[in-house]
């Protein structure tokens, strides 16, 4: 980081050396691969059991559908932010499939991300959904036209007689 700072187009000879040196490590040792760099391991203790994932099918093995793709939301919002560092950008992350999840994890997983400057994108093709309303910009495609629609959610009876409900108590 210090190079950028420094305004120059390349870090120091120090620096590059130093890269140069660990470059030769892993080539001459087949066994390290960039796989091998980024090994995750999951300790989990669920209904009392210890569990410990390595890769991804014990992780489908040991865990419902949902849990496990929010477990890899949780790593893949982790290693964003270990990527991103202390860099100012807003990270596109495109995330299918996200209406199987549970309404309230969803909205935590949507929380988390706003707050690390993270935009979930998707396919979303219930517009009736619930989750549909975290998303700031909604839209289908017009096959017909072939364009863009922006579309709102849309809201159950129930919701809108409490929002009115509300809004009559505050004034």
């Amino acid at each position: 980081m210090q190079w950028r700072e420094s305004g120059k187009d390349l870090p120091s000879n120090d620096y590059i050396n130093a890269l140069s040196d660990v470059v030769d490590l892993l080539r001459s040792d087949s066994s390290y691969s960039i796989e091998s760099l980024l090994r995750i391991e999951l300790h989990l203790n669920e209904g009392g059991s210890d569990l410990v994932i390595k890769n991804d099918r014990q992780l489908l093995e040991s865990s419902s559908h949902g849990m496990s793709y929010l477990i890899l939301c949780k790593f893949l919002l982790a290693f964003t932010r270990l990527l991103r560092g202390e860099a100012k950008l807003n990270v596109h992350w495109p995330i299918d499939e996200i209406g199987t999840l549970a309404y309230h994890n969803v909205e935590k997983l949507f929380k988390a991300c706003d707050k690390n400057d993270i935009s979930i994108v998707g396919a979303f093709p219930n517009p009736e959904s619930d989750v549909l309303t975290l998303f700031k910009h909604r839209y289908l495609i017009d096959k017909e036209k072939k364009r863009l629609q922006r579309i709102e959610p849309k809201i159950s009876r129930i919701a809108l007689k409490i929002a009115q409900q509300q809004k009559m108590e505050v004034s």
